[in-house]
């Protein structure tokens, strides 16, 4: 199912910007953070049905994707491979690494168990769940501020306007920066980032249209 998501900010953002998260991997199961996993057996499933999904819609529109991009990691590189194959696309997929998930240093692939144990962490799993990792701040650890991943999400959005105009683009990319790109065209703003970034958790392969315009 493709969600559209407005612009209700005043300045232009890119249009027809097809946004999706990356097929399930090995770390979504085990609870890992960050690192390069690969896709488990249900994701190449999960891939393959959103190649098609994608595939019909295109047709219907009469239209195919000026360009295809993932993040440079093993799970969006393979989960576009496999839309990109159903779709019998011709272009040459490209890296853009502005697109990738919050990096996020020492927690690097460790356990959510272990990440849990950051002191600004502390009581808040029992509301957030998994998503309270948004609210990490050892920015000493070498995680990355939230305010620095908006700023280079935004940063990718307006290449990608100045690159293609609104001819159909195709991002894979992570539940983060999904998360972040929504945030730009639903409200533009740095503020209570965590909060918002916090609320909600794309599902694999969950795609996001933004700029729709309705």
């Amino acid at each position: 199912m493709i969600t559209e998501i407005e612009n209700r900010q005043e300045r232009s953002l890119k249009r027809n910007f097809y946004f999706v998260r990356h097929a399930q991997s090995q770390a979504n199961v085990q609870l890992i953070g960050g690192g390069d996993p690969s896709l488990t057996i249900l994701g190449e499933k999960q891939a393959e049905t959103t190649g098609l999904e994608l595939g019909q819609y295109f047709s219907l529109r009469d239209e195919q994707p000026a360009v295809l991009i993932h993040t440079g990691f093993e799970r969006t590189r393979r989960t576009l491979e496999i839309i990109s194959g159903i779709l019998g696309s011709k272009l040459t997929p490209i890296e853009m690494v502005d697109f990738r998930e919050r990096l996020l240093g020492a927690f690097e692939e460790k356990s959510l168990s272990d990440i849990l144990q950051a002191s600004e962490l502390r009581g808040l799993y029992e509301k957030y769940g998994p998503s309270c990792v948004w609210f990490l701040k050892s920015e000493d650890k070498g995680v990355e501020p939230l305010s620095e991943m908006y700023t280079r999400t935004e940063k990718a959005i307006v290449f990608l306007q100045t690159e293609y105009g609104d001819s159909p683009v195709i991002v894979v990319g992570h539940a983060g920066s999904m998360k972040m790109a929504r945030r730009i065209y639903e409200f533009g703003s740095r503020d209570d980032l965590a909060n918002y970034l916090a609320g909600f958790v794309p599902e694999n392969c969950e795609i996001y249209k933004l700029g729709s315009n309705k």
